[in-house]
């Protein structure tokens, strides 16, 4: 969504409650479930906790309507990145050129470029923030008209971003990407959201989703399952089955979760907050757990996860 569009509405993910911190030790195939140790961390505007024995496999986020990537393995060091950003922006022919409002000011470097003439967005700015580790790459499109902001937003957040401790709080106020980093920067009105993937093993792939909501609520789980939607079919791409998962509770957002299952081992467990409109304090929020774990042992853990999504803009 751009930022042109997402400046009309509010969004929610500015959350507060504190942070129910579950005692069990990891869960393994051999291990039993009260042996599941999970430890808190940040995502978004939300504390959960997660085992601790996890591999983040895929992550992005945006706040303030401005992505935020890690640049991990660029094989060259620090100082050649910018030369590597323009060359990346410059080398695809009409599609982007280098425009305007270059510029390097310490740790940060600014470049607004062209995507495409045909689009309604055209213009977009990119920032490297350089003196991080690893360094991190901002990027934000929208019309030609609000470059200027787009631009101004850009920077704020580059200057914002900071590490966020490994596990814990963050500071008041702080928007945590998976990456590592975070940002101490009050909700303004525009996207946020946060996407995040990890292998737990033992356990599976859990999934977590989380972003503000515009004029419309997204269908809850119950309606997603009416609908048949293609992404809640299991493994086999069989009509699955699907049954409540009555012992998933969250006390803070509530939700439902449900079991999807078809004739192979693999099953999709998942959790689903719709939230509500323009409410920071109500986004959506969705975790997915795709296990093939003992029955019973996987739903479990499911639940003890889910019992601990708190807001974390409470102490």
């Amino acid at each position: 969504m751009s930022r042109v569009s997402s400046r009309r509405f509010l969004m929610g993910l500015c959350l507060a409650v504190p942070l129910l911190v579950a005692s069990m030790a990891f869960l393994r195939a051999e291990a039993p479930v009260s042996d599941l140790r999970l430890e808190p961390l940040c995502l978004g505007r939300l504390m959960l906790a997660l085992p601790e024995d996890r591999v983040l496999t895929d992550a992005s986020g945006k706040v303030d309507d401005v992505s935020v990537e890690a640049i991990l393995d660029a094989g060259v060091e620090t100082a050649a990145l910018v030369d590597l950003e323009k060359f990346a922006l410059t080398d695809s022919g009409a599609d982007r050129s280098l425009i305007v409002n270059e510029r390097r000011d310490g740790a940060v470097w600014l470049g607004a470029y062209r995507v495409n003439d045909m689009m309604d967005e055209a213009s977009a700015v990119r920032a490297l923030r350089l003196d991080t580790n690893p360094p991190l790459r901002l990027d934000s499109v929208g019309e030609g008209a609000y470059l200027k902001e787009i631009a101004g937003a850009v920077s704020r957040m580059a200057r914002a971003l900071d590490p966020i401790p490994e596990s814990g709080r963050p500071p008041a106020g702080t928007f945590c990407f998976a990456n590592g980093f975070g940002a101490a920067i009050p909700y303004g009105g525009y996207y946020e959201g946060v996407d995040a993937d990890y292998d737990i093993p033992g356990l599976g792939t859990l999934t977590l989703t989380t972003h503000s909501n515009g004029d419309e609520v997204p269908p809850g789980l119950q309606e997603l399952i009416a609908k048949g939607s293609d992404d809640l079919r299991a493994v086999t791409g069989e009509a699955p089955t699907t049954l409540a998962l009555s012992e998933a509770r969250n006390r803070t957002f509530g939700g439902a979760a449900a079991i999807v299952k078809d004739s192979s081992a693999t099953r999709l467990l998942i959790w689903r907050v719709p939230g509500k409109t323009r409410a920071p304090y109500d986004p959506l929020i969705e975790l997915r757990l795709r296990t093939s774990a003992p029955e019973g042992d996987a739903e479990s853990a499911f639940a003890a996860i889910i019992a601990t999504v708190t807001r974390a803009d409470q102490p």
